[in-house]
């Protein structure tokens, strides 16, 4: 059995041909710099809306008496998640 090696291609060759392909793929990909948007959440709007409540609760974690049970947590988390679904 005998085997033959075709010898590769030079070593600038394949780069250049990477450095074409890269330029290409670049310049076919559409530009999307203007369409990033930024949008926040409801809880963020309200507690903008709300500093005094804000302060509140800063005092009351400050001061160690904030605390909510996980059920809590756990039970407004899914139904956020249901909400999304809709």
């Amino acid at each position: 059995m005998k085997i033959h090696n075709e010898p590769a291609a030079p070593a600038s060759i394949t780069h250049d041909l990477i450095r074409q392909r890269v330029s290409n793929e670049k310049a076919a990909a559409p530009d999307r710099s203007k369409e990033d948007a930024v949008e926040t959440s409801g809880i963020s709007v309200k507690a903008e809306a709300d500093p005094e409540r804000l302060e509140q609760l800063r005092s009351a974690i400050r001061e160690g008496k904030y605390s909510v049970p996980a059920s809590e947590i756990s039970a407004r988390l899914i139904d956020e998640h249901l909400k999304a679904g809709e």
